[in-house]
C-alpha cells in the first residue's frame, strides 16, 4: 500500500508538472554548447533527470531503440534501431530517454532536423522534417510499432527498451559535469535567458 500511495502521489505531481521548462533548459544548453548536437541523447536525458529529481519527480533513464516519422515521404523516417530496410545511419544504434510512471519523456526531439542532415550526408538522400517537437511527454500506450513509423504518417514515434543496450551504455557513461548541471539548473530557473555558446558564436570574429 505504501508503494501504491507513493506511485499515486507521483502521478498527481506529474499531471501538473511543467515538463516544458525542463526540456527548454536542456535544449537551450545543447543548442548553444553541445559538441555532439544531435547525438547527445544520454547527456540531455541525464541532465533532465537531475532537474526533475531536484523537484521531487522520479525519472528513470532508459536506453534502447527508437524511431520517428518526421514527414510524409517514403524516406522521411529517422531510426535508431537495427533494420535492413533503412540505409545505415551515423553513430551507434541506440537512443536514451526518460520514463516517468507510465510516460515517456524525450527531451531530444528538437534535434530531429540535425539528425536528418547527418543521415542525408551519409546516404545522399533527402529527409524532410516537418514534425520535430521540442520534446515529447507521452503515455507509453501511444508508442507505435517500428513498422507503423516506417509506413504511416508524420508524428508517429517508436521506443523500445533494450536491457542489453542499457548495460552497455550505462556501464560506460560518464558522470555529469557539475558545470553542465549548474548551467542547466540556471536555465531552468530563468526561462527568459538567451544562451550564446560555441555553436552560435563566430569565434573567429569574421
Amino acid at each position: 500500500m505504501g508503494q501504491a500511495k507513493r506511485r499515486a502521489a507521483l502521478k498527481d505531481h506529474v499531471s501538473t508538472y511543467n515538463f516544458a521548462a525542463v526540456a527548454s533548459a536542456v535544449r537551450r544548453l545543447s543548442v548553444a554548447a553541445s559538441s555532439q548536437l544531435g547525438s547527445d541523447c544520454y547527456m540531455l536525458s541525464a541532465l533532465a533527470q537531475e532537474l526533475l529529481k531536484r523537484d521531487g519527480v522520479f525519472a528513470q533513464l532508459r536506453a534502447g531503440y527508437a524511431g520517428w516519422r518526421c514527414g510524409s515521404g517514403d524516406s522521411d523516417v529517422i531510426l535508431h534501431c537495427p533494420t535492413g530496410s533503412i540505409p545505415p545511419q551515423c553513430g551507434v544504434v541506440y537512443h536514451v530517454w526518460l520514463e516517468i510512471v507510465d510516460h515517456i519523456f524525450d527531451v531530444t526531439t528538437f534535434s530531429l532536423p540535425q539528425k536528418a542532415r547527418e543521415l542525408d550526408l551519409l546516404d545522399g538522400g533527402s529527409t524532410t522534417v516537418d514534425w520535430h517537437p521540442d520534446y515529447l511527454f507521452v503515455p507509453k500506450s501511444t508508442v507505435s510499432s517500428v513498422r507503423d513509423v516506417v509506413q504511416k504518417h508524420a508524428g508517429l514515434y517508436f521506443y523500445e527498451r533494450q536491457s542489453q543496450v542499457e548495460h552497455l551504455i550505462f556501464g560506460v557513461a560518464p558522470d555529469l559535469d557539475p558545470e553542465d548541471v549548474d548551467a542547466a539548473l540556471t536555465l531552468y530557473q530563468h526561462q527568459d535567458i538567451v544562451v550564446l555558446g560555441p555553436n552560435n558564436i563566430n569565434l573567429r570574429g569574421t
